[in-house]
């Protein structure tokens, strides 16, 4: 059955059996639509799978153009099988999704509830010098001039930029969202709507406004998409750092030097709709401390503000609930009613005394009828106490004495001050002087050069700088404890063009030394005493530092630094890799080691009326527990990314934006009352040890002189009740709320034990709880190819307990004996014959002492890549690689309805190569003439001749899973109007290394392109971003593959892969292990 539904959500589907499982088959849908210019034009989409033994059905979903015609569905078989077709169908469903499309997401769309949902900072919070006398924010509630209602938002003229932000609404991938307003100017001029993500991250329109009210509106058809008219910024998609939150921000930019009023907005999202009018009684109000941060006991005094829309009396009773970071109500209760006259006003002011003892984030809502009033406030404990330099944050301009105040507050005590602040450089240089006064460690980022034109580059004549740098330290002698020479050289490798050969140079280990060397010798001529760290690594890896140290940095830096940036505080686990670095960097002198930069994603505003979000607890829970595991490991400090008092839109912020109901004073996050309840426990506590409870918890030990503290957490599966029975000491949540310590809840929000027994008794004490575990998973099993012929078994242990057994494979036993828990060993095998492209079947069989028999058989094969002794030539020739690279033929050949006869004889081959900036990869194709895209744009290299190579960087794909997963790489590389390009499909997400790369033309990967003898080379260098979290090292390892695509006159013809996985569907389960070794 065949519908032609129109503008729809459809699901075509085919319901088919099929005589063995592993073929490739395709479902396409076929028509005509119009294209833009009202031309006919051939219209498809298409779904890839895999066949099993027996029935199954495949389907997709796709909503068609509304001028879709001719709708037919072809059923493509890649493979010898027996097939049987039952049904075929396209009917119209519905698809689930969080979105209303008939709700205006907007809280505060008309002006009627006053400043509530509108954000903004002020100058005296933002800026430290320059703050403009007697300011007051450009927005105002205008109640004579309005669209409708009672009021409007009055953008008055001003001197001083300013932007507001409304509250974030959601957005959903390939959906519609449309943002409307009815807007006046007191003159023509020109402006502009946003939906703003984050920096460098925003949909922008256009407008014209006059002196008439005109409406205005903002249509993103598709989000990721370009609509005609309005400007797309920076990636949209799902893992980037600015829409991986889903939500964003409407605004406006209005010329300084005219007046504008707004009115009557809406967003709707997931489809289009119109302003409705506001009815009944608007609620608003504020709270009497402005900065939301209150002490134990507190009695909090809401002042709530009530608009009569309607034409008779009415009478409005509220009711309210304070709630927990967890959501959990802690009180409730009613408001007196309140009688409001017909279109008129009422306030009145209610007191809700805090729950004593009780400390940490909490949310206060109002709720009447339909409308909330919501707040984010915080307790913190009466008094002020010493600040620990351990724990710092970095810290990007602001008002440097509010700063100070905030951050006492919380008693950090560290500062990593970013030199330049945005275009002004060094401008961070006077955040000094007022943090070393008020008694912090003050860490100052010399994050680039001065010439910003040249980011990613160092000057070939460093004199210059270095005189600055001496200049700047004499001026601030004293207030600085240390410098930091660079951030993340390690990756700054192909990141932008060299604008100017001559005059700046890419930086190597060895430039990165120099720059340490001359800078820091200059540094020191200024200010003696102040110490230099450094080489500042994304990424908590050892080759970065070991080479630059091996440069001669070891005798110029004090302090090694890098950045832990990570999905999970566990995963990948940042206790063996931090271990790994501190024991490479000490081979040199016994170096302290300080992380300077780590965060986790999160926005500036919570969507549901500032209710702590998902991403807020996520932040705070995992931002702790990274903190706690690298100061439990030996670090000297760990500085939280990021705090400043202008936070905007989504990012890494450590703060909230206010606004004008909170007299713009920003808002401390979760994470910063999570950090105070940390400092109150480990404060000056020396780290023990760790304790082992299983592969799902964390134990960890202080000594803090007079007491012992445990720390403890379950990172992985459900939260359970430990029925302890512990009465010899207390135990506080991770805000520092006292909890009783006979039976808690362990989850993702870490706790503390804190007693006066001896470690010896408390190891003992946390050694015997009755912890659930996981009984269904005891142990892994994980192969590895070492080498050509060696490849090795781990068995970890997953439980609290130790285990004893058998190992055998390729017919040798091992044994092992009371394996400790959490523990793990590596067990050395021969293969029979080389590991290389043909798998090789290995059976690995493990018997516990307990009488358990676990088996598993895993195929070995894989690609080990010549190291090169120096940069490779990208000119599309192999002459200068090494000899030893081996040659991989791409025997995967798949056939499509443009292949001819003279496709047969095509084949092609792969080599890899690398050194410690780049992965090379050559690939010859017997072909010598080149078919471009006929869509002439880069995202369709693939339907020319050309290359794709995907890489499962983390080798975390599930046998048989079906689709790219957030940690993978799809490139396609092809000539496009002559020219050599290398384009992005899929990237890995910042949350694995806070990497941004764009989904698009791959500036930062080399390559070329020739054509001689008959034969096409592809030649290819990525840079350590390009297959970041993989890295460029010894040992490392991902899963890739790579497809040649082949061309005719007709159009792609089909292709030939290295293993199955990317052109009939993205497999990277059935990707190649590749394997770095040093050759």
């Amino acid at each position: 059955v065949i519908k032609q539904p129109g503008d729809r959500t459809n699901r075509i589907s085919v319901r088919f059996s099929c005589d063995r499982s592993g073929i490739p088959v395709t479902i396409l849908i076929e028509g005509n639509a119009l294209d833009k210019e009202g031309k006919r034009q051939h219209y498809w989409r298409e779904k890839n799978a895999i066949s099993i033994e027996g029935e199954q059905t495949v389907s997709f979903d796709q909503i068609f153009p509304e001028s879709i015609s001719r709708l037919s569905v072809r059923f493509q078989v890649r493979g010898g099988a027996v097939f049987r077709l039952h049904e075929i169908l396209c009917e119209p469903v519905t698809v689930k999704s969080a979105l209303n499309p008939a709700k205006n997401y907007l809280w505060n769309g008309g002006a009627e509830r006053q400043f509530y949902g509108t954000f903004m900072y002020a100058p005296r919070f933002a800026f430290s010098e320059n703050i403009p006398e007697n300011w007051e924010s450009r927005v105002k509630i205008d109640t004579a001039t309005k669209h409708s209602g009672k009021a409007s938002f009055r953008f008055d003229k001003t001197q001083w930029p300013q932007r507001t932000y409304f509250n974030p609404v959601p957005f959903e991938q390939g959906k519609p969202i449309q943002f409307t307003a009815w807007i006046k100017a007191d003159a023509p001029c020109n402006a502009e709507m946003s939906m703003f993500n984050g920096n460098g991250s925003a949909y922008l329109k256009p407008i014209k406004l006059t002196t008439e009210w005109k409406k205005y509106e903002m249509l993103i058809p598709a989000w990721g998409e370009k609509p005609a008219g309005i400007t797309k910024i920076g990636g949209m998609g799902p893992g980037g750092l600015a829409t991986m939150q889903g939500h964003t921000y409407p605004h406006f930019m209005f010329p300084n030097n005219v007046t504008v009023w707004v009115d009557d907005m809406a967003v709707h999202s997931g489809g289009k709709g119109q302003h409705t009018p506001e009815r009944g009684i608007m609620l608003s109000g504020q709270l009497d401390n402005p900065s939301l941060r209150y002490t134990n006991g507190a009695e909090v005094t809401a002042k709530l503000h009530f608009s009569n829309m309607e034409p008779a009396a009415a009478t409005a009773a509220p009711t309210w609930e304070l709630s927990d970071f967890h959501g959990r109500i802690l009180k409730k209760g009613a408001i007196p009613a309140v009688s409001v006259a017909a279109n008129g006003t009422a306030s009145t002011e209610y007191k809700i005394p805090l729950p004593k003892d009780k400390f940490g984030p909490m949310n206060l809502r109002f709720t009447m009828n339909d409308e909330t009033v919501g707040f984010i406030l915080g307790v913190l404990p009466d008094g002020k106490k010493k600040l620990d330099k351990r724990i710092g944050v970095n810290y990007s301009y602001s008002n440097h004495d509010r700063s100070v105040e905030m951050l006492s507050a919380f008693r950090i005590g560290a500062v990593r001050i970013w030199s330049h602040h945005e275009r002004n450089v060094h401008r961070g240089f006077t955040a000094a002087k007022p943090f070393h006064d008020a008694g912090f460690y003050t860490l100052m980022c010399i994050e680039t050069q001065p010439d910003r034109s040249a980011e990613s580059q160092v000057p070939r004549d460093l004199k210059p700088w270095a005189a600055t740098m001496k200049t700047l330290a004499a001026e601030h002698r004293g207030f600085i404890d240390a410098y930091e020479i660079l951030n993340e050289p390690n990756i700054w490798s192909g990141l932008r063009k060299n604008p100017d050969p001559a005059k700046f140079r890419d930086v190597t280990p060895e430039v990165n030394a120099e720059c340490i060397r001359v800078l820091g010798k200059a540094i020191h001529e200024g200010d003696p005493n102040t110490k230099l760290a450094g080489p500042t690594t994304c990424g908590t890896a050892p080759g970065w530092p070991v080479a630059v140290l091996s440069k001669g940095a070891d005798k110029d830096l004090d302090i090694i630094s890098e950045h832990c940036y990570r999905d999970l505080p566990e995963l990948p686990d940042y206790e063996p890799e931090l271990k790994t670095l501190m024991t490479a960097v000490r081979r040199f002198k016994n170096f302290p080691v300080i992380s300077t930069e780590s965060g986790y994603q999160t926005m500036s505003i919570y969507p549901d009326h500032q209710r702590i979000s998902d991403l807020g607890r996520n932040q705070a829970d995992r931002m702790t527990r990274l903190t706690l595991i690298g100061i439990a490991n030996g670090l000297d400090q760990f500085y939280q990314f990021s705090f400043c008092l202008r936070e905007q839109g989504n990012g890494f912020g450590l703060t909230l934006m206010g606004g004008a109901d909170n007299a713009y004073y920003p808002i401390a996050s979760p994470t910063l009352y999570a950090t105070r309840g940390m400092i109150d426990r480990i404060y000056g506590a020396k780290p023990l040890k760790r304790l082992p409870l299983g592969h799902n918890y964390r134990c960890y030990l202080f000594d803090r002189g007079n007491a012992r503290i445990a720390v403890l957490w379950k990172w992985n599966g459900a939260a359970e009740t430990v029925n302890s029975g512990w009465k010899n000491g207390t135990m506080f949540d991770m805000f520092g709320t006292k909890i009783a310590p006979e039976q808690f809840v362990l989850n993702t929000s870490p706790i503390y034990f804190e007693t006066t027994a001896s470690a010896a008794e408390l190891e003992k004490q946390i050694a015997s709880l009755p912890l659930r575990g996981d009984d269904s998973k005891v142990l892994d099993i994980i192969p590895r190819a070492l080498d050509s012929f060696r490849f090795e078994i781990e068995v970890r242990n997953l439980t609290g307990n130790t285990l004893s057994g058998t190992l055998t494979a390729c017919g040798i036993k091992k044994e092992f004996s009371n394996l400790a828990p959490e523990a793990s060993h590596a067990y050395e095998f021969r293969t029979p014959d080389a590991i290389g492209l043909n798998e090789q079947l290995i059976k690995a069989d493990v018997k516990l002492a307990t009488g358990r028999n676990i088996k598993k058989t895993f195929a070995l094969k894989g690609i080990f890549p010549a190291q090169t002794t120096q940069t490779l030539t990208i000119d599309g020739s192999n002459q200068d690689w090494p000899a030893n690279a081996q040659s991989l033929p791409l025997n995967c050949r798949t056939k499509l309805k443009n292949w001819s006869s003279a496709e047969d004889s095509v084949t092609a081959s792969a080599k890899f190569a690398w050194d410690p900036d780049y992965l090379y990869v050559l690939v010859t194709v017997n072909k010598g003439n080149i078919f471009e895209t006929a869509m002439k744009t880069a995202e369709t290299l693939f339907l020319g001749d050309g290359v794709q190579i995907a890489m499962d960087t983390i080798r975390n794909a599930i046998p048989g899973h079906i689709k790219f997963q957030d940690d993978d790489f799809e490139y396609s590389i092809g000539l496009l109007n002559g020219k050599p390009v290398v384009y992005r499909h899929v990237a890995s997400a910042s949350s694995y290394d806070s990497l941004e790369k764009e989904i698009g033309i791959a500036q930062d990967v080399k390559a070329a392109v020739s054509v001689k003898d008959g034969k096409t080379v592809y030649e290819i260098a990525f840079p350590r971003r390009a297959v970041s979290p993989f890295r460029l090292e010894p040992g490392s390892a991902m899963r890739i593959n790579v497809l040649v695509n082949i061309a005719n006159a007709k159009g792609r013809a089909g292709f030939l892969e290295l293993t199955p996985g990317i052109g009939a569907a993205k497999q990277p389960g059935k990707f190649m292990d590749l394997i770095l070794e040093k050759k």
